[in-house]
């Protein structure tokens, strides 16, 4: 009965710490930092732990070996003691045969119990609660890296001394730089930018582009007075000029108007190139792509070529920063030029 009591203490304190171990490498560092902030002490513990994280882990597997150690010695003495000789009386069997089956019938099922209840189990609990369980386990964690330091420093300085000797020649990688954002320290509209740009790899150019029944543009074949009032109108700096059904260019409507004060009327000469997008392809993809071609809008076409939207740069921007307005979210410059085309305000 005794010996049972010992290896049940033994298999929980296992799990105990294997759960603190999992736990402890789990919890982001991020997330204690902004525990600690608020004045959790559990948290300050624990950062000052994870500053050597391997000398924390070295103090949790001291206790897992002492405890599996132990419950071995107990269990392999029990079934010396208490088994040995049921085998012996009832089957007949030899001192040695005795002993080995007596010791096989502790052992499987106490393997089980220690994978199970004191492995598995507490590790698949910790992941799911690292913080919680963690933070339960703080304090003896810090206590237990001031009990054992003289050991730990035993442990640390063998170390170190078998792999100078058998591995001379193996050097330490240098450690990753943490990348982990504290997004929860950011202001609101920050948080919401960063969460936006991060779920933007996954959005396509569908979601966001205008349809072209809604694209205004102007005809190639338009003289340079049809083309004045479309472009007085609009309000836009760039314009998709079309000609039977497809998009030969962009017009840059600041430039047109300064070309028109030249008095020259062949106003096709300045039309730029067009960039042409897929309607498939990801909103981030397409930005690199305007990026590199210098270019503020992109015709967006289907697979076959046949033109179905237009998308700009501050569709793009909208979807990262939120509505975006400007100067003539009010109509005051269309309402201008739409004077301008009456003849309420005289040309310059």
């Amino acid at each position: 009965m005794g010996e049972l009591i010992v290896i049940s203490a033994c298999l929980f304190l296992n799990a105990l710490f294997a759960a603190f171990e999992m736990a402890f490498v789990s919890i982001p560092k991020p997330e204690l930092r902004r525990l600690a902030r608020s004045g959790s002490k559990e948290a300050q513990r624990l950062l000052s732990l994870r500053e050597n994280p391997e000398r924390t882990l070295s103090v949790v597997q001291i206790g897992i070996t002492l405890v599996g150690a132990v419950s071995a010695a107990v269990g392999g003495a029990g079934a010396t003691e208490s088994i040995e000789p049921i085998f012996r009386q009832h089957f007949g069997m030899s001192e040695k045969t005795a002993e080995f089956f007596s010791i096989v019938l502790v052992v499987l099922p106490l393997t089980y119990l220690n994978v199970v209840i004191g492995e598995l189990v507490p590790k698949s609990l910790a992941l799911k609660n690292p913080v919680k369980i963690t933070f339960l386990g703080a304090r003896w964690l810090w206590i237990a890296d001031r009990i054992l330091a003289p050991v730990v420093v035993v442990l640390e300085w063998s170390t170190k001394r078998i792999l100078r000797i058998f591995f001379p020649r193996s050097r330490a990688t240098s450690p990753i730089p943490e990348t982990a954002v504290e997004i929860d320290s950011l202001p609101q509209h920050h948080q919401q930018a960063v969460l936006n740009l991060a779920h933007l790899e996954r959005r396509k150019i569908k979601d966001i582009l205008v349809p072209w029944m809604d694209v205004q543009s102007v005809r190639f074949s338009a003289p340079m007075e049809d083309v004045v009032p479309v472009v007085f109108a609009s309000g836009h700096t760039r314009l998709p000029v079309t000609d039977n059904g497809s998009v030969l260019g962009i017009l840059h409507t600041k430039e047109f108007l300064a070309f028109r004060e030249t008095g020259r009327d062949d106003w096709n000469s300045i039309i730029r190139p067009a960039l042409n997008v897929l309607i498939g392809d990801s909103i981030l993809t397409t930005l690199r792509l305007m990026q590199s071609k210098r270019n503020h809008m992109a015709i967006v076409v289907s697979p076959l070529g046949v033109r179905v939207g237009m998308v700009t740069l501050e569709d793009i921007s909208e979807e990262i920063w939120g509505e975006l307005f400007d100067e003539d979210e009010d109509s005051r410059i269309r309402q201008v030029f739409a004077d301008r085309v009456k003849g309420k305000i005289p040309p310059l």
